[in-house]
């Protein structure tokens, strides 16, 4: 799934960070039905740091090599703890790190391969606004 196609249709209204993430993986994995494949999620935060200058971005964390394996029953169960994880990990580090900006973004990129560690497809690249992720713009106010 694009930026483009994602903002359109989920942008512009609020989201708990769950509901994004939802929405992303699921989507995307739907055109890697009846195979085996790994994903790869990496999320940063970036940031304003004054008009005029270009963001700094900080990653936040990197979840290597999940196998989703469509011909196993458990991949919704699989994919609910993947996110699961990736929302703790996300809070616990806007905590830690005492973020109270809502002015930010969660950049996300998703890679898919093979076995081989080959990319079946072009990464996920998403931008997602705090502001648009009901509960981390509620927890940095």
């Amino acid at each position: 799934m694009s930026q483009k196609e994602y903002s359109k249709r989920h942008l512009k209204t609020s989201l708990r960070l769950k509901e994004h993430l939802n929405l992303i993986l699921y989507q995307d994995l739907q055109k890697f039905y009846d195979s085996i494949i790994y994903l790869r999620i990496r999320c940063s935060y970036s940031y304003p740091i004054a008009q005029g200058i270009e963001n700094i971005t900080v990653p936040i964390l990197i979840l290597p090599n999940l196998e989703i394996d469509y011909s196993q029953d458990n991949n919704v169960r699989i994919i609910d703890e993947t996110i699961e994880k990736v929302i703790i990990e996300i809070k616990e580090w806007f905590k830690s790190n005492h973020i109270l900006s809502r002015d930010g973004s969660l950049e996300f990129e998703i890679t898919y391969f093979t076995s081989q560690s080959k990319i079946i497809d072009n990464p996920t690249k998403l931008s997602i606004q705090i502001q648009q992720i009901s509960d981390l713009a509620k927890s940095s106010n």
